[in-house]
């Protein structure tokens, strides 16, 4: 059985997409939750990780994109499927660079639709897109993006980060993805497993680093040398 995870903060769409997982004799749902932050808190508890997580882009606590960027560098051997109904293709191309194997549109949840009919006919598109990720292999959906146009992947944040060999740690790292997301440090200190001491100790070691002054400060040089990426910059 392949198991999977869903991330996404719209109740209607979540349960369609459980529902589908349900249905499948190959999937198992084994973590199902409503936002970043609840999700990669949840790791931390499954005795087994699943193999593949859908995910949404724009949600609460903790967006997709930061998801993605903290989900390559702790989880790498879990496949990320990135979901939305209208991503743009700089937005899904961020997504690919960050670590997702493929993305598709919401659209798979109502396969009875004109659009998606006339695009993938009565293919089970959740379940195809599930077995290509699984096989290292990418895919894109042709709905979101015209077949003619070509995905030009940017340079990583983990690529940016290993360029600070002051950065010599991953906790370091899983704090700098963190903090962009504007938790708190008890928050941070839950995904990562940490005390809040060692939490506030990653941060003054950033700050002196980068010389910034608080944490909004980090946020943005991080941004600015492409440490981190927030959905919002690559939104049309």
């Amino acid at each position: 059985m392949i198991r999977l995870a869903v991330v996404e903060d719209n109740i209607h769409t979540n349960r369609i997409i459980c529902e589908k997982i349900k249905e499948s004799k190959e999937l198992t749902l084994v973590a199902n939750t409503y936002n970043g932050y609840d999700f990669l808190y949840n790791l931390n508890c499954l005795k087994v990780l699943p193999d593949a997580v859908i995910i949404d882009i724009e949600m609460p606590k903790i967006d997709g994109l930061i998801c993605t960027s903290y989900l390559n560098l702790k989880y790498p051997q879990i496949k990320i499927i990135g979901v939305s109904y209208y991503a743009n293709i700089s937005l899904i191309a961020e997504f690919i660079t960050e670590g997702a194997s493929c993305f598709i549109s919401k659209h798979f949840c109502h396969p009875e639709a004109k659009l998606f009919r006339d695009t993938y006919g009565k293919i089970e598109l959740l379940n195809h897109t599930i077995r290509i990720a699984l096989n290292n292999e990418s895919f894109i959906d042709k709905i979101l993006i015209n077949e003619s146009k070509t995905i030009h992947k940017s340079i990583s944040t983990k690529k940016n980060r290993n360029k600070y060999t002051e950065i010599n740690s991953t906790s370091l790292e899983e704090y700098l993805i963190l903090n962009a997301a504007n938790l708190s440090f008890p928050e941070i200190g839950m995904i990562m497993n940490k005390s809040i001491h060692s939490i506030k100790n990653y941060y003054s070691k950033l700050s002196e680093l980068f010389e910034v002054n608080n944490r909004a400060e980090l946020t943005s040089y991080c941004i600015k040398y492409g440490l981190v990426k927030l959905p919002c910059f690559f939104e049309s």
